[in-house]
């Protein structure tokens, strides 16, 4: 909300205003504001943002008036007769090379050094989406059978519990954060989204990788190239994505899943407990 403040008064400021009053935002300012959002070159970017990013600060703002609305402030709200754009979100996927290429990469900037890490830990870890591993703590890491996993009641997006291995990378950047780890309590220093893209750009830069790196990049590479590549079965792959699945109560189904799960578990952690996939700190 303080972003779509700060494109607000941009946008106002462009038109040679310092405010509006609410009953005076329509359909025509919010069609204007879209324009100025998708066009705007941020200064320190050098470019615009997308489509996706432009609708996020739509959404927020459609909740302000919502409110407005709630409070008799307005009578209606103007996003009722505005139909924006959709964009289909598009995430490239990393090959095995690539992973290897930023895995063994040494970067002596801290923040790409922390950078790296959060890509890695997310790709070796279910890819775990950003809002969840930035919350994530160490009483969600438990050992089973030898193996690591974290679970988590409940995902930020969609309220499904995960249940997920950590595989040899992210075993490794766990270890590494141990100090941090006990003072404060969360598996990873914390970082801003934003900046943690920012960074992503010139890491993949520094890896010579040229895929556009931002951090859902992580969780499609374990979809299609960890799990997918390697013969992991589907539904395995979306237990372990966190995704929803028909629940069979049976102790003998849920024993063979248990099964299964560790056969292919087994069999990731022998491909990526090799060299070329060590991380280089």
């Amino acid at each position: 909300y303080l972003t779509l403040t700060g494109h607000l008064q941009e946008y106002l400021r462009l038109k040679n205003k310092k405010d509006i009053p609410l009953h005076l935002i329509d359909t025509s300012f919010l069609q204007d504001f879209d324009d100025h959002l998708v066009t705007w070159i941020h200064p320190k970017l050098g470019r615009s943002m997308n489509r996706n990013s432009a609708n996020k600060y739509h959404s927020k703002l459609r909740a302000i008036l919502h409110d407005a609305v709630r409070r008799r402030l307005i009578t209606s709200n103007p996003y009722g007769g505005l139909k924006l754009r959709k964009a289909s979100p598009k995430s490239d996927y990393l090959i095995d090379g690539e992973i290897s290429l930023i895995s063994t990469k040494r970067f002596d900037n801290k923040s790409l050094e922390l950078t790296r890490d959060y890509l890695l830990f997310s790709m070796m870890a279910g890819g775990i989406r950003f809002s969840d591993l930035n919350k994530l703590k160490t009483h969600h890491i438990f050992e089973e059978d030898g193996f690591l996993f974290f679970h988590m009641p409940s995902q930020q997006k969609t309220n499904n519990s995960v249940h997920t291995p950590l595989l040899p990378g992210a075993v490794a950047i766990l270890n590494k954060y141990k100090d941090y780890q006990d003072k404060e309590g969360y598996v990873l220093p914390r970082l801003s989204q934003q900046k943690l893209n920012q960074y992503l750009k010139v890491v993949g830069d520094l890896s010579d990788v040229s895929k556009k790196m931002t951090h859902k990049i992580a969780r499609h590479t374990f979809g299609t190239t960890i799990c997918s590549r390697n013969g992991v079965p589907r539904h395995i792959t979306a237990t372990w994505l966190g995704h929803s699945l028909q629940l069979r109560t049976t102790d003998i189904y849920a024993q063979v899943t248990k099964e299964e799960a560790f056969f292919w578990l087994k069999k990731l952690y022998a491909i990526y407990d090799k060299p070329e996939f060590k991380l280089n700190t």
